[in-house]
């Protein structure tokens, strides 16, 4: 590796001891071998430190910062790193070792800025499960990623400039939408390629963050987004301001489906007919229904 690598993986943690070391170890037996792993953690009180630092392994950066959340620590790492194209991934997920090469030839071959390549969705058994329909994704994901966040994190391959430009949403409490906020900022300006080739997998667990239900978490999650649409002139002269009110409907949908996931089927009710006010196409969408299922 040279002083600069071709790729910087970034890994922000918290309290992922227990898990951590999978993901370090998947990273490290990529095939392709030009990258550098930078982990943030961000301010674990487990025995993460103790986990990253008994790997031994030039190619790993280890800094440890005050807790302020995913889009902070994210923006921290990219700033502490130094690859030409950045990749990001969660300390409970992990890349098969094809990963990099795979996004090395496509970049090699297309040239593309930012990419997202498949990826599989498992249980803690290890297990895939099936609801992960990617392959019919389209080739430019762009107004796909209007209707929800399609994109996995751990596959998306980005080049440096477009950090130059953009970043994370920068609020600890906005937990849970600062990576589709990005993407939708970053979309109105550049085409984001999806490749169906699976290289990493996604874990679904009790401890996610997406799967715990706090009434005003959702609520300020979905002020925000909202409201930062509205204020960017790019986004709207490409989508238009009738995209970010049916961005509003999806995310009370989705409010709505943790509440009743949650078994509070009263908020679940409100938030699934303020879905339908704010855009009544919401009946025609696969949740819709999967909430009134769980409903009655």
């Amino acid at each position: 590796m040279g002083d600069i690598p071709f790729f910087s993986i970034i890994i922000p943690t918290y309290n992922r001891a227990n898990f951590i070391r999978k993901t370090i170890e998947s990273v490290l037996n990529q095939t392709f071998t030009d990258f550098e792993l930078i982990i943030i953690d961000d301010g674990s009180t487990d025995n993460t430190k103790e986990v990253i630092t008994s790997i031994k392994d030039n190619r790993i950066r280890y800094y440890k910062k005050k807790n302020e959340e995913r889009g902070i620590a994210r923006n921290f790492g990219v700033k502490k790193s130094k690859g030409k194209y950045i990749n990001f991934v969660d300390s409970d997920d992990i890349l098969y070792n094809n990963h990099l090469q795979t996004a090395f030839d496509i970049i090699q071959n297309h040239n593309f800025p930012i990419f997202n390549l498949d990826y599989d969705v498992k249980n803690t058994k290890g297990e895939n499960i099936n609801y992960n329909k990617t392959n019919k994704l389209p080739h430019v994901l762009n107004k796909k990623l209007l209707k929800g966040n399609i994109i996995s994190i751990n596959a998306l391959i980005i080049i440096r400039k477009i950090f130059n430009e953009f970043s994370f949403y920068e609020d600890r409490l906005f937990i849970g939408g600062e990576d589709w906020l990005l993407w939708l900022k970053i979309s109105s300006k550049y085409d984001i390629y999806f490749i169906n080739e699976k290289t990493s997998a996604f874990y679904i667990h009790e401890n996610r963050s997406v799967l715990n239900f706090n009434e005003t978490s959702f609520k300020y999650r979905t002020q925000i987004l909202v409201n930062e649409l509205y204020k960017d002139d790019l986004f709207i002269k490409k989508y238009g301001k009738r995209a970010i009110k049916n961005i509003h409907a999806h995310m009370l949908s989705y409010t709505s489906l943790h509440a009743v996931l949650a078994k509070q089927k009263k908020l679940a009710v409100k938030y699934l007919i303020k879905a339908i006010l704010k855009n009544p196409k919401e009946i025609f969408t696969k949740r819709f229904v999967s909430i009134l299922f769980k409903l009655f």
